[in-house]
This record gives C-alpha cells, structure tokens and sequence, in this order.
C-alpha cells in the first residue's frame, strides 16, 4: 500500500489519529527509499522486537510502534501473492508493464504492476478522503525525527546521523505533493523508484497511460480493498 492507504487502514483500526501513529504507519518504506541503508529485515522483519525495544527504552513512541505494526499487518492485503489485491490486480497490467521496462522478467514485472495497482487505490481513495492528506502532513511535521532517528540506531545498530538523513530523505520522497495527483505521482514517486530499484530510465507519459489504467481498474473496488484489510485486522493488533 501506499502511505494513505496505510494512514486509512491504521486510524480504522485503533480508531486514534496520533501524529506518532500517523508517521509510524508509514515508517517501514523507509527501508525502500533508503536503498537498503536501513534494512528491511530491521524495519519490516523485526516489529515485534522493536515494539518490545520501544516498550524498555523509548515509552513514548508506544503509537510509532504501533502504527508499524499496523503497516506491516496491512501489507499482507495487497502483498500477499496468494490473496493480496495488488498482486491479484498487478497480472492484469504484468505485460503493459513488461513492455515500459523492456522487460521479459515476469517476477520483477509483477512487483512494479502491483505497485502501480496500489497507486491507483490511493488516487482513487484521495477522492473520497482528501482530508487525510492534511492528517498525513501535519503528522510528519509534528514527529521529532531527532528523537526518531535515535530509537532507530540505537535498535538497528546504525549510524545515527545516516538514520537522521533517510528520515529527510524519506519524507522528501512520500510528500503530500508528490501523492496529489497522477502527474505528481508518476514524477515524485513512480519514476524515481524505477529508477533506484531497476536502474531503468522510463518515458513519463507511458508510467501515466499504465497508471490511468490501474486507476481505472480500482475505482469501484479500492475503498472494498482497503476496508476487507480493516476488517481483517481489527482485533488483531493488541
């Protein structure tokens, strides 16, 4: 999912719309725009330990490992190759896909479709619920990332100024003007993440005609996708 699709599911769940909470359901793509410096293992694979860690050391960010939790768990709905919306969606698009690549990699061209179909959801979803872009906004500029990057480091074993560098760079990536509008999406987000994850230089307008497509494709359906991974976790986070 993308970062107010995870805001949505994460304030339905807990019904709370902490700043903490807000940023921490986000949190975890770090490892992506990061480039791997903060890794995955740590930030994805390792939640509970970190919840136990935040639960010793760092208190007050209880919602910050919270809302990872909850970012984790709702990935499962889109990601999971067996029952994940964007995966289920994203072989529909697998070829168009193919072809912006120039691809034959069938694997790597599902992972960008279903990256593409969760584009669309969020679109389509920023329609219906534009006021969580405001949430999502002041939330970011109300987290100390000072304090952040160091419950970070010290959990991960990093470098603090570095974690303190991918926070800005994190947020600079996922910002609210970068997830307004097709145009912006494709330019501040799509295209960049081609380029750092594949190495690949892709034409704007053809990321634009496969994003209509996937948005197209979801706009009866996102707000269905969004709320059967409501549905399925509420209960499950305590």
């Amino acid at each position: 999912m993308m970062p107010i699709s995870h805001v949505y599911v994460a304030t339905k769940v807990v019904t709370k719309r902490s700043a903490l909470l807000v940023f921490g359901s986000v949190l975890p793509d770090i490892s992506t725009t990061s480039g791997g410096k903060i890794p995955r293992e740590k930030i994805h694979g390792e939640i509970d330990k970190f919840s136990d860690f935040v639960g010793e050391k760092y208190a007050k960010f209880i919602d910050l490992a919270l809302g990872m939790k909850l970012h984790l768990m709702a990935d499962f709905y889109s990601d999971d190759p067996e029952v994940g919306f964007a995966v289920s969606e994203g072989k529909k698009i697998q070829s168009l896909v193919g072809e912006l690549l120039k691809s034959n990699n069938n694997e790597q061209n599902l992972v960008l479709a279903h990256n593409f179909i969760e584009a669309g959801v969020e679109l389509n979803l920023l329609k219906k619920h534009a006021e969580l872009m405001r949430l999502y906004e002041t939330s970011v500029t109300a987290v100390n990332f000072g304090e952040i990057s160091k419950c970070i480091a010290e959990f991960a074993g990093l470098d603090r100024n570095m974690v303190s560098a991918q926070l800005v760079k994190f947020c600079y990536w996922l910002d609210i003007n970068n997830l307004a509008t097709p145009e912006r999406l494709a330019e501040g987000l799509i295209i960049p993440m081609i380029s750092i994850r594949l190495s690949k230089v892709v034409e704007k307008q053809e990321v634009l005609n496969i994003l209509d497509k996937a948005m197209e494709m979801t706009e009866d359906h996102a707000m269905k996708y969004l709320d059967e991974a409501v549905a399925g976790m509420s209960g499950m986070v305590y």
